[in-house]
């Protein structure tokens, strides 16, 4: 046999073998690699899948937020809009608590001044009416150019104020008054409803013992 002949088939039968462990490592590292591969796509699926329905659970919160922050603004607004009623409605019982219970006074004082048949009867219920409104009330005379008192109310005297007998000074209040037959008052604000009318600043209505009454 030629032996040229025979190393050929040995190099081929080598070449054959060497071929196939090739392939056969070829395909065990293909293999390894596509069990990686479908191993890591299992896992990024996985990943997907968490991170999806952590998505839906936070739209579902911003859903839910929405809605009960829609519901939280709807009830802001129905207070407000009660607290301003309320409101509204105080300021208008109260104005009308400040108009109406002066008027009504005045109407009490009017119908007595009305029955009144002598001055003296007239300045009673004139004074009267003055004491419901202000907290101290005095009634003098004025008589021979001096005041004599008459009558109080809310004056803590030890003595009778009819035993008290004042000079008329021209450039004080109580001159002003009886010199201009009206009514005279310091400057000082007064308050805006008669449920304050203690502190409201010194008046003085002048009553001269004569009939004539004040214009």
């Amino acid at each position: 046999m030629d032996p040229k002949g025979k190393d050929l088939s040995a190099l081929q039968a080598w070449a054959a073998t060497e071929s196939a462990e090739l392939a056969a490592r070829f395909v065990g590292i293909v293999g390894a690699q596509t069990e990686s591969l479908r191993a890591e796509l299992q896992e990024t699926r996985a990943w997907n899948e968490a991170m999806r329905a952590e998505l839906q659970e936070a739209r579902e919160r911003v859903e839910a937020a929405d809605v009960e922050l829609s519901q939280m603004s709807a009830q802001f607004e129905r207070t407000l809009d009660e607290l301003r009623h309320e409101h509204a409605t105080t300021i208008r019982e109260q104005a009308l608590s400040c108009i109406t219970l002066p008027l009504d006074e005045l109407l009490t004082v009017f119908n007595a001044l009305e029955r009144s048949t002598t001055l003296a009867e007239a300045l009673t219920a004139l004074f009267d009416g003055l004491v419901r409104e202000f907290s101290r009330v005095a009634l003098f005379a004025v008589r021979a150019g001096r005041l004599e008192g008459v009558q109080q109310s809310g004056f803590d005297f030890e003595q009778d104020i009819s035993k008290v007998v004042m000079p008329i000074a021209t450039d004080s209040l109580l001159g002003r008054a009886v010199a201009s037959v009206r009514i005279e008052g310091s400057p000082a604000a007064r308050p805006a409803c008669r449920s304050a009318a203690s502190r409201a600043a010194p008046s003085l209505f002048p009553s001269p013992s004569t009939a004539r009454w004040p214009r």
